[in-house]
């Protein structure tokens, strides 16, 4: 069974990405689309497990209280683990998101900056609520901020020692290209190096999702989706934003 967690990408405490609709109801999902806690609430009724926030502040290099702060507001407000990627500044930022109530965050350029703090604190928290964001271009693991490449065997190595098992999968090149992932590929390099595998989008349609469950994989066990579902490629989704549209308060009575 493959978890699938919808993306929520926020900008200045800000939902970034639109949900498509008819004209008619755009008022109402753009005002849904905007508030983070009310688009979370959107993906718990239509059966969400987990959400999947991305804080794109700081990967921008800009202030990211807004996007930290939103963050927590909605994993205390809400009923649904709360996964969180950001560009963080040291790692007590990353203790107090894991103590504030955030179910998982994601590293990045900490993981080389601060490799012996970053261990402490996966042994402190365990692997399951600490997570690596494995971004590639051109083949290879880039850091923006230290402007460095890794071979993704090296970098998983690292992941390794500090006993980390999970990693979010992220080519930049397929998605420029629109391509889907080659899961079988994916699925060999968590075999070879023993470890939990998330993908980060990849997946543009129900017809490769439904060949990722059948892949039977063993590695590959969660899919974050961002633009297939705010463009309700999926079945029903047209379907549900009708309804949603005709209850407006449905989300403020939670």
């Amino acid at each position: 069974m493959i978890l699938v967690m919808p993306l929520i990408k926020l900008a200045e405490g800000v939902g970034a990405i639109k949900i498509q609709c008819l004209p008619e109801f755009d008022d109402y999902f753009c005002r849904i689309s905007e508030d983070p806690l009310l688009l979370v609430k959107l993906w718990r009724k239509e059966n969400a497990k987990c959400v999947h926030i991305v804080d794109t502040d700081s990967f921008e290099r800009n202030n990211n209280y807004l996007n930290s702060t939103a963050a927590v507001y909605i994993a205390e407000s809400v009923d649904i683990p709360i996964e969180f990627s950001s560009e963080f500044s040291d790692i007590e930022e990353c203790r107090a998101l894991l103590n504030s109530g955030i179910y998982r965050i994601v590293l990045n350029e900490l993981t080389i900056v601060d490799p012996i703090n970053v261990r402490k604190l996966v042994e402190e928290f365990t692997p399951s609520r600490v997570a690596f964001l494995c971004k590639l271009v051109q083949g290879m693991v880039y850091f923006p901020i230290s402007n460095l490449y890794y071979n993704i065997s090296d970098y998983l190595k690292l992941i390794k020692s500090f006993g980390g098992d999970r990693i979010i999968f992220h080519d930049e090149t397929s998605l420029l290209k629109n391509e889907d992932y080659s899961f079988n590929l994916i699925e060999q390099i968590g075999k070879t190096f023993g470890i939990k595998i998330t993908l980060y989008e990849g997946i543009s349609s129900s017809k490769s999702l439904i060949e990722l469950k059948n892949l039977n994989t063993q590695y590959i066990d969660s899919a974050i989706l961002g633009i297939p579902l705010y463009q309700n490629i999926f079945p029903c989704q047209n379907i549900w934003r009708e309804a949603e549209s005709q209850k407006i308060s449905l989300f403020l009575e939670d």
